[in-house]
């Protein structure tokens, strides 16, 4: 079974396969991203946030299934 998880195949992931979204010259993993983080982001990077967010909790979803 094949998986569309290209989100944790990048070199900007964390070690333990968590998503990570740059947000002006930092590295956060996506678990960690709270609203003062979000209020911090530019539109491009919450673009790339939401799609990364999207992408990893459906593919929990459905892995748990």
């Amino acid at each position: 079974m094949f998986f569309n998880c290209w989100f944790f195949l990048t070199d900007d992931d964390a070690e333990d396969g968590i998503p990570t979204v740059k947000v002006g010259n930092e590295e956060i993993t996506l678990t960690d991203v709270n609203e003062e983080i979000i209020n911090q982001m530019t539109a491009e990077e919450k673009d790339i946030y939401t799609q990364k967010f999207q992408d990893y909790y459906a593919f929990m979803n459905d892995w748990s299934k």
